[in-house]
């Protein structure tokens, strides 16, 4: 059972495994199956707030441009 996304290659690993269960259907998942998808789902949304962070401040439109 994994943890911690700690690498890149970590966080592809679940990412496919998250891809695989939603591939399912929650109507076809046991509880323990949602459960899971859930946790990984948490440990997936961690590691993308801390190695790609969405911008705090929107840009202006001359610096779109």
């Amino acid at each position: 059972m994994i943890l911690t996304i700690e690498t890149l290659r970590d966080y592809k690993q679940v990412m496919a495994v998250i891809e695989t269960q939603l591939a399912k259907g929650s109507a076809n998942m046991t509880e323990t199956d949602l459960a899971e998808l859930q946790r990984l789902s948490l440990l997936a949304e961690h590691y993308e707030e801390e190695h790609y962070p969405m911008p705090v401040e929107l840009a202006t439109l001359p610096e779109m441009i």
